[in-house]
């Protein structure tokens, strides 16, 4: 599995986290996926992206880069109480998302939790920023209904394969 696409060859981003060996040391089913997105509709085609999926009873969704550190930092200390996966648009209001990443690779209690940073922003300067300050993986946001089923469906085989 590649972590990212379009990378120069031999090139690793220093704040780069492996996502398996990140998501290796939770329980996936006891952890939640946190949806970070400030448009209405995108968050919407998250949830129902996953509707069908094994996490559909345990989505949270933030539409703000200060109220998902909030949420972030109330959680508590065990590894069961973290998400399983955070997926973390950069365009958020109050808090940047790459802010909120960069502070969560920091903490000591959220520097391992595995992020996904989306985007609908072109440009490769945005996914080598968000890489260098700690993103496990960027994709580009989907863009429509057939994208977010098909990018659920990837989450849960690779979050089911490490139940």
């Amino acid at each position: 599995m590649t972590r990212h696409s379009g990378a120069p060859s031999g090139v690793e981003p220093k704040g780069a986290i492996n996502v398996i060996d990140a998501l290796d040391s939770m329980t996936a089913t006891q952890n939640a996926i946190l949806i970070i997105e400030d448009d209405p509709d995108d968050g919407e085609l998250f949830l129902r992206a996953f509707k069908g999926s094994r996490f559909h009873d345990r989505l949270r969704l933030i539409r703000d880069g200060d109220e998902a550190l909030k949420h972030l930092l109330r959680l508590g200390d065990s590894a069961r109480d973290l998400p399983a996966l955070v997926l973390l648009d950069l365009g958020l209001p109050k808090i940047g998302g790459l802010d909120v990443l960069r502070r969560m690779r920091v903490h000591p209690r959220l520097k391992y939790v595995p992020v996904v940073v989306f985007t609908s922003a072109d440009g490769d300067g945005e996914r080598w920023k968000a890489l260098d300050s700690g993103a496990s993986l960027f994709l580009s946001k989907p863009q429509d209904t057939r994208s977010f089923e098909k990018l659920a469906r990837w989450i849960d085989e690779l979050l089911g394969f490490l139940d």
